[in-house]
Parts: C-alpha cells; sequence; structure tokens
C-alpha cells in the first residue's frame, strides 16, 4: 500500500483497495481498512473527503 501511494502521491481510495486486493488476494479485502487506519495513525496518510482519495504524506 504504501509503495503505491509513495509512487502516485494521491490515489482514490477505491483504486487502492482494488490494488491492494489484487496483490494480498482473498485477505487484502479484510485488511484493508485495519491497514488504511494504521497508516493513519502513524500520520503517513491523510484522506480527503471531498475527492475520496488518499494522499501519501512523507514525514
Amino acid at each position: 500500500m504504501l509503495r503505491e501511494l509513495k509512487k502516485r502521491g494521491v490515489i482514490e481510495f477505491e483504486r487502492l483497495r482494488g490494488i491492494v486486493v489484487r496483490r494480498v488476494g482473498g485477505d487484502g479485502d479484510v485488511t484493508f481498512l485495519p491497514a488504511l487506519s494504521f497508516l493513519y495513525l502513524l500520520g503517513k496518510i491523510e484522506y480527503h473527503e471531498k475527492n475520496d482519495v488518499i494522499e501519501y504524506r512523507a514525514n
């Protein structure tokens, strides 16, 4: 997930979820939201509700 976010900078929520599910397989759908929440808590990502996109934040 971080690799894709670093590469693109900003990505649509559903597009990122699709990429993770394809790469991880069946468990990707189950672990996507907890992983996203963890990255948010660490300050690595920011969610922009208006555009439904996730932005990578380089700390």
